[in-house]
């Protein structure tokens, strides 16, 4: 189970604009307004809201994991965004975030949606990937650098990758 296995290139967005937490990761979930795996995306964008307002999401060190379980959605669904400005999100360490995750699972699928936050946790405490993500040119290159952390620290049997001409391989 690796991020990479949950994360496409097209779920990815660079230059993300917002000044609240609500509106950053309403843009996240608007990316799977036409994705055949939710069944109702105001359903979950609703029980995204709900999780959020239990508790912040966001982890310090610059970055936020947004997720929900819910029925409206069949899978783990996943999306992830770079911001222009960092925005507060209420984060532990009061750092203001930079990168938000977003993840929502299915109820029955509640031991991989656990074991995909862990992984997001992970390797985003590694040394110098934040800067190296905020850096990126393409979606492509955050999903690139995403699949090579997980391999560098150990945490990767994966089975995709970016091919030389930038196409997310299955």
């Amino acid at each position: 189970m690796n991020i990479s296995d949950f994360l496409d290139a097209d779920k990815i967005l660079l230059h993300v604009h917002g000044t609240s937490k609500a509106e950053i990761t309403d843009q996240l979930i608007d990316l799977f307004a036409d994705d055949e795996r939710i069944r109702d995306l105001q359903k979950m964008r609703e029980a995204v809201h709900a999780r959020e307002g239990i508790m912040s999401t966001a982890v310090g060190n610059g970055f936020a994991i947004p997720h929900a379980k819910t029925e409206w959605v069949s899978d783990i669904v996943m999306a992830c965004g770079l911001l222009d400005k960092p925005i507060d999100f209420e984060a532990p360490d009061g750092r203001a975030v930079e990168l938000v995750f977003l993840v929502v699972c299915n109820e029955d699928k509640v031991s991989s949606y656990v074991q995909i936050i862990s992984r997001i946790a992970t390797i985003m405490n590694s040394d110098g990937l934040a800067k190296r993500l905020a850096g990126a040119q393409s979606p492509e290159e955050v999903f690139d650098l995403l699949h090579k952390e997980e391999e560098r620290i150990g945490l990767c049997k994966c089975t995709r990758g970016v091919g030389a001409d930038g196409r997310v391989s299955a």
